[in-house]
């Protein structure tokens, strides 16, 4: 729900059009705390009347309305491009979204980290079995945790609160043999000071594992 204003030169147009305009222009690409990322509206729910603010020419009406949003559950299987590649691990893009980091200890084992050309390769078997995960590669993974992280600022300078959701394998496991709907979570928060020099977190991040069989490199299936 939201307030949309529209500007007296669109008056003329229809009123539902301006209004789907205004709240792609507000919401679309933009990440939401602990909502995702908005990709584009999807329909209305209600409109209000149109009413003006003293001194205000735009006409502004209280709507409710629905985005299609991505916000990958904890255990989906997802699908992106390998971007770039450390010694903390892979990042992950899904060409609308960038924030997904692969961490080394989440890469199949064993894995050896190349710091000459910055790569890894998984080490299955025999030497003819080496596979290296290149810059460009489509790869397959699944989501471990989703994180959402909301700044504020105080005297004291930046705080980063992080609230996270990760898998609980154990109730995984007893979810999926008793044919649940999938893992149980564990939710936690956090809170840290952030210096100058520190960089400002995503809104949204999710952390991948390919220590699983099938993920990884999709060449590799």
């Amino acid at each position: 729900e939201d307030k949309i204003k529209t500007a007296p030169d669109q008056f003329g147009r229809d009123a539902a059009e301006v209004l789907k305009e205004q709240i792609e222009i507000k919401y679309a690409n933009r990440v939401l705390l602990h909502v995702g990322l908005c990709i584009t509206f999807y329909d209305f729910i209600s409109i209000g009347d149109p009413y003006l603010y003293p001194s205000e020419g735009s006409a502004i009406q209280i709507v409710r309305f629905r985005m299609v949003v991505f916000r990958p559950f904890v255990g989906e299987i997802i699908t992106g491009r390998l971007v770039s590649s450390g010694r903390e691990g892979l990042k992950i893009s899904t060409e609308f979204f960038e924030d997904i980091l692969i961490p080394a200890a989440l890469l199949q084992a064993p894995c050896v980290y190349n710091p000459v050309d910055g790569l890894w390769t998984w080490k299955y078997g025999e030497p003819e079995n080496d596979f290296l995960m290149d810059i460009g590669e489509e790869v397959r993974f699944k989501v471990r945790t989703l994180t959402f992280t909301q700044l504020s600022s105080s005297v004291k300078g930046l705080t980063a609160t992080t609230t996270s959701e990760t898998g609980n394998d154990a109730g995984a496991s007893a979810s999926s043999s008793a044919g649940g709907p999938g893992p149980a979570l564990r939710r936690r928060s956090s809170s840290m000071g952030l210096s100058p020099d520190d960089e400002i977190p995503a809104v949204m991040q999710i952390i991948g594992a390919m220590n699983d069989f099938g993920l990884g490199l999709i060449s590799w299936w």
